[in-house]
């Protein structure tokens, strides 16, 4: 709540320097808006009008991707927050930005990276340490410890007793209530308690060794109450049933009819490029590329502007153009396809272009104000 709102101040104040441009608050005001519980029960409605599976997590969403990517529900997180690699993420792909450009972080190739020297059979037990002394959502870490020296901390003792024995020695300063915090912050990253899609009940992330205090890793609850959060109809804060908005409703009632568009490899598209456009090879260029000017236009017999044919042209039109009925193809070069006679008697017209008339210049007028509309709310209701 308090990144959100130092966010909105910083977003004010880059408002007013740059004279009420968006350009320069733009990113702060990104980073200030609060989804609501309201919002993500109508994102929940339309995932279930389009039949998309999801799943609230009952108490941290952290734990709860991890889960979902170790039991082979996903192969991939994709997120902001680097602590899913501290919970046990294997792959998480993160800075995505508008182009698509992301980066992806194997957590099997750690031996590679700056972090190399904790890779081992004891990675996990590691990298927990790391974020506990340098600071995370568990622990408010040790101070003047940041990632890079706690990094170097950790690799050289690889002990929690030994790393604040060295700590001590360099003259820092150690609260007493800081073992017992690393001890509950180490149990929240592994035993945290997440929903299993599959039995539909709430389980810990890892198999539970001994017993461990509901408040470290969230109290258990019934199966019927699980799945309702889970499914997103169930706020555990207020204690109410979601519902939707009459608005959103209605819009779902629309989009439930509408099926999801299948997603079609390159191989496929260029097969429907073949056989509607008739060009071979990798043929995706002409849906990108301006189509040519046609050399034909369509004319409707019955409703042209022309004026009536007489009958020798209309003799000369029926030897030249193939017929269309009610359409007639005018085109400067005759056609050379074989002629047939008409069925019905309609008008056909002449291949006549009437004079253009004379245009006026349009008169020029000052460009009006450009008005910001997005800085004015909309409320449907």
């Amino acid at each position: 709540m308090k990144k959100r709102v130092d966010a909105q101040r910083a977003a004010l104040r880059a408002d007013a320097k740059a004279k009420h441009s968006l350009s320069g608050s733009a990113s702060h005001a990104h980073r200030a808006v609060d989804v609501t519980t309201d919002m993500a029960s109508c994102v929940c409605a339309y995932l279930r009008a389009k039949k998309i599976p999801y799943v609230v997590a009952p108490y941290e969403a952290d734990p709860q991707l991890v889960y979902l990517e170790l039991n082979g529900h996903v192969n991939g997180l994709l997120s902001e927050d680097s602590d899913l690699l501290i919970f046990g993420a294997r792959k998480l792909y993160t800075k995505l930005d508008q182009s698509g450009s992301c980066i992806e972080i194997d957590i099997d190739r750690l031996k590679s990276s700056p972090l190399g020297s904790l890779a081992g059979p004891n990675q996990g037990s590691l990298l927990r340490l790391l974020a506990i002394i340098s600071g995370c959502d568990y622990s408010p870490g040790i101070t003047g410890y940041g990632p890079i020296k706690a990094a170097a901390l950790v690799s050289r003792h690889r002990d929690l007793d030994a790393i604040l024995a060295a700590v001590v020695r360099d003259g820092k300063t150690v609260p007493i209530e800081f073992r017992e915090t690393a001890r509950r912050a180490d149990l929240a990253f592994r035993y945290q308690r997440v929903f299993d899609p599959v039995t539909r009940t709430l389980v810990t992330l890892n198999a539970i060794e001994t017993e461990i205090e509901d408040e470290i890793i969230g109290p258990n609850m019934e199966s019927t109450d699980a799945l309702r959060i889970a499914r997103g109809v169930w706020c555990p804060q207020t204690q109410r049933i979601l519902a939707v908005p009459v608005h959103v409703q209605k819009f779902l009632s629309r989009v439930s009819r509408q099926p999801l568009a299948p997603l079609q490899s390159k191989q496929t598209i260029e097969k429907k490029v073949e056989r509607v456009l008739g060009i071979k090879g990798t043929a995706l260029s002409p849906f990108f590329s301006p189509r040519p000017a046609p050399s034909a236009r369509c004319v409707n017999a019955y409703e042209s502007p022309l004026k009536k044919s007489t009958a020798s042209e209309n003799v000369a039109l029926k030897e030249n153009i193939a017929p269309v009925v009610p359409m007639i193809i005018e085109t400067s070069a005759p056609l050379k396809q074989s002629v047939t006679p008409f069925k019905t008697n309609p008008q056909v017209v002449p291949l006549i272009t009437p004079k253009a008339e004379p245009t006026t210049p349009k008169k020029e007028y000052p460009t009006p104000r450009r008005i910001d509309f997005k800085r004015f709310a909309y409320n449907p209701q």
